[in-house]
């Protein structure tokens, strides 16, 4: 393990691993790193204050490409990882996170494909999981359905900006080159939910990087049970970025409608997790009131059942502990 990067080494990748008290999950992320098949990287982890045994973990390590640099206090997440880009030598960028982990191999697939096709934003599909009581990561299933953004499930498609704005998952891992982010000056917003989104939008707006998607889900993430009630400011938190991004693209009408139909959704799937929430919360005469101005809330719950029974199931089965603080 290195303290700080040497400037005379030039890795293809940057691995951006920021982390705040992650001891229980950060060795199975790191191995997961140092287990792939393209080896031609760095992993710069940013521990941002941990106060648990997080950097005796690090620490362990021999490898030189294992870089451990942070702060004795915590700024948070998006600051972690625009610290770490500060200092990463490698011409591509890829972001993990202390919780999740990465199939041997991704890296060799994605920049199999980047040398192909140049310059880009690339981001492969998601497995999501959940980990057992001893941290250990059970896949569950892939986050995007087969034929996602108009695809076959077996080669890599370009996307139109609309698509990915439109469609109905958002989270991206995605690599792309990092001069960009050095040359527009991007940084990471200080929102509790969405900077990555955030960041990612307006890397995008600025580069004018074509987007491709790899549909094999090569990047494990640990799903938080009952995530979709952590934050009861997400819905606003998210539309605002989607506000914010009709005003990144003034040229393009098209791009723009598309983040006016994903507001719409947003504000239909807030509308219907509110009337979750107020049965939650024994609030029933308030969720009564609700389902009567929106009877369609009765189909969205019949439709989503069977999919939450799967969840809770599989959850339940491993123990579905919570995702760490990054």
């Amino acid at each position: 393990m290195s303290t700080l990067p040497s400037h005379h080494y030039s890795p293809a990748v940057s691995v951006i691993m920021p982390v705040f008290n992650g001891e229980r999950t950060i060795r199975q992320a790191i191995d997961s790193v140092l287990k792939q098949t393209f080896q031609n990287f760095e992993l710069l982890i940013w521990d941002d204050g941990s106060n648990d045994s997080t950097a005796s973990i690090i620490n362990s390590y021999s490898d030189p490409r294992v870089i451990l640099c942070g702060k004795s206090k915590n700024f948070g997440v998006g600051q972690a990882r625009d610290s770490a880009i500060k200092v990463a030598r490698g011409k591509w960028l890829a972001f993990i996170d202390a919780d999740d982990a990465w199939v041997p191999e991704r890296l060799e697939v994605l920049m199999e494909k980047a040398n192909q096709i140049g310059e880009s934003f690339i981001f492969d599909n998601i497995l999501e999981c959940h980990d057992d009581a001893l941290g250990k990561i059970h896949p569950w299933r892939p986050m995007r359905e087969k034929h996602a953004f108009g695809g076959d499930n077996l080669n890599i498609i370009n996307v139109p900006i609309e698509k990915l704005i439109s469609s109905n998952r958002s989270l991206l891992k995605p690599v792309f080159p990092l001069h960009y982010i050095r040359e527009h000056e991007i940084v990471h917003s200080n929102h509790s939910y969405g900077e990555d989104m955030d960041f990612f939008l307006r890397m995008l707006a600025y580069s004018k990087l074509p987007i491709w998607y790899v549909p094999y889900p090569l990047y494990l993430y640990r799903i938080t049970p009952g995530s979709a009630c952590a934050n009861k400011d997400r819905y606003e938190l998210f539309k605002m970025i989607l506000e914010q991004g009709i005003e990144l693209f003034p040229e393009s009408p098209n791009i723009q409608d598309a983040f006016r139909r994903k507001i719409t959704m947003v504000n239909r799937d807030e509308k219907y997790i509110k009337f979750i929430w107020s049965i939650k919360d024994k609030q029933f005469s308030d969720a009564l009131n609700m389902l009567l101005r929106n009877p369609w809330f009765v189909i969205e719950f019949l439709l989503r059942a069977g999919n939450t029974l799967a969840y809770h199931a599989h959850r339940i089965r491993h123990g579905g502990h919570m995702r760490g603080t990054y």
